[in-house]
């Protein structure tokens, strides 16, 4: 572990046996796709950009929607 992913990963399976995400949710998927999206938005868009926050959110609740 040590990695962002994998420690993103960690906390998802721990929601799952929590029941905060499904059982059969591909938690570590869930954690590069969320790691992935902030990494290109922040390429893309700068640090300052103002809809930065926005535009993140956005993306983690439609990801973690279609785990939950």
């Amino acid at each position: 572990m040590g990695t962002v992913p994998a420690l993103l990963g960690g906390d998802f399976t721990a929601y799952e046996h929590e029941g905060r995400v499904a059982a059969d949710a591909d938690t570590a998927s869930l954690a590069l796709a969320l790691v992935g999206a902030a990494h290109q938005l922040l390429l893309t868009r700068g640090p300052y950009a103002p809809d930065l926050r926005d535009r993140m959110r956005q993306v983690a609740t439609a990801l973690i929607a279609g785990v939950t």
